[in-house]
């Protein structure tokens, strides 16, 4: 500013009224004056606009500098419909067939409903698009309100859009930030066609931890749910969130309690498919201290990071009935909660290919050594005929209470084989001798036939 305007507040109030109307018109000049030299700055035009680098701004604030133009607070008219569709927000055109000059909409988006008499909605979008040359590139980030970036074609055109969810009227839609052959217009979905979802490639960084209702995240994902509320929902493509996600919730509804849940639903129409898991790992031989371990690992254990004692380690349910049950001791129950103290209990039948029981000690091939005691046929008659069952082998009542063990009970009628053939030896030898007596005696009686006939 001149010096002949560093004037001080004695002489202007000193001044008289032509003065200071003279001094007002000067004032103006030179402001006037001093924003047009050598930029083009203009400061609130008749709509009340000022631009920056620009003779002609589009918002109350639009700087033009290196090439690209910056709205700050630059509205988009009119208004959304009153809960009769979705609506879209054009942002730019799109290239899809035709190389394309470039356009950019990267910025903010704001639109807001609320009074006495309204609801109150908000609706707030960043997003970060461009198609230019041979390509379309795009990412967005809803705050408020699920919105989705969307390909559709209006009056001809293809463009990229903004989807708005149908609901109670949005106004004052807003656009802060840098726009290039923008659209930034309003349409209803009764005025647009083939409606697609549009796949983003564009990453989203970011650098440091990330805390979804935490202050304070913990690790570089942390997320805070509260009671009665999920954490995590995972769905895909076009198929309806009810239909096909991956949930991890609270399994139960105990208020102050947590219980992990991680549930996934599949669509696969006509296909015995749920969850997948694939546990990818390098083909060697387990061995050493790894000799555990496999390529999918179930680990079980207790809150102090010990072995688990008393709590059962892996239950396969189906809708809450017990199917299989791995108990800490390690003992396996299929069809059963109890084992009875043996390593695999099963309720119900059982099929094997084949069937190795180890061998056991004192194995009855002693019935063959010399001095076994055989008992005598009339022994085992009397034992059969008070106890009803062979001697050395379980009771009936015995099996039902406390069943058999395999490998005993081989072995104890193993030895009952051993001695029938200890007996059905010493029959064949009595049968043996009986019919060498009988040759005998047929022979005698012969000679004497021929002699008598004499």
């Amino acid at each position: 500013m001149p010096p002949a305007f560093l004037l001080s507040s004695r002489s202007i109030q000193h001044s008289n009224p032509i003065s200071m109307k003279l001094l007002s018109y000067l004032f103006v000049a030179v402001l006037f004056v001093s924003a047009r030299v050598s930029a083009q700055n203009v400061f609130p035009t008749p709509s009340g606009n000022v631009g920056i680098g620009t003779a002609t701004p589009a918002s109350k604030l639009h700087v033009l500098d290196n090439g690209r133009n910056y709205y700050v607070n630059r509205g988009i008219p009119g208004q959304t419909e009153d809960a009769q569709g979705a609506n879209y927000l054009l942002l730019h055109k799109i290239y899809t067939g035709t190389l394309l000059a470039e356009h950019f909409v990267m910025g903010k988006i704001t639109a807001i409903r609320g009074g006495i008499s309204a609801l109150n909605r908000k609706w707030t979008v960043e997003v970060n698009t461009s198609a230019a040359y041979s390509q379309n590139h795009g990412s967005m980030i809803s705050y408020n309100e699920p919105a989705r970036l969307v390909t559709l074609t209006y009056s001809g055109q293809a463009y990229l859009a903004v989807e708005i969810v149908s609901s109670p009227t949005l106004a004052s839609f807003s656009f802060t930030g840098y726009a290039n052959n923008e659209s930034l217009q309003l349409v209803f979905d009764q005025n647009v066609s083939n409606v697609q979802l549009f796949q983003p490639t564009d990453p989203i960084g970011i650098q440091g931890r990330l805390g979804i209702g935490v202050r304070d995240p913990a690790t570089m994902l942390h997320v805070h749910g509260q009671q009665n509320t999920n954490i995590a929902k995972f769905t895909f493509g076009s198929i309806p969130a009810a239909e096909a996600y991956l949930d991890v919730s609270n399994g139960t509804i105990i208020g102050g309690s947590y219980l992990p849940l991680i549930r996934g639903r599949s669509y696969t129409p006509g296909r015995p498919l749920g969850i997948y898991l694939i546990g990818e790992a390098e083909d060697v031989v387990a061995a050493g201290p790894e000799v555990h371990h496999a390529a999918i690992v179930l680990d079980g254990r207790a809150k102090t990071n010990t072995k688990l004692n008393n709590n059962n380690v892996l239950a396969v349910n189906s809708n809450a009935q017990n199917l299989m049950l791995l108990k800490a001791d390690g003992s396996l129950g299929i069809g059963t909660t109890n084992t009875f103290g043996h390593k695999l209990a099963v309720n119900g039948s059982a099929i094997f290919t084949k069937v190795k029981v180890k061998a056991y000690a004192g194995w009855p091939d002693y019935v063959f050594q010399p001095g076994y005691l055989l008992p005598s046929l009339q022994e085992v008659e009397q034992y059969i005929q008070i106890h009803r069952h062979l001697p050395g082998i379980p009771a009936e009542q015995e099996v039902k209470e406390q069943g058999i063990d395999l490998g005993e009970m081989d072995k104890k009628l193993l030895q009952k084989i051993e001695e029938l053939m200890l007996y059905t030896i010493a029959q064949q030898k009595q049968i043996d001798t009986l019919l060498q007596m009988n040759r005998q005696l047929q022979r005698e009686v012969t000679q004497i036939k021929q002699a008598s006939q004499k």
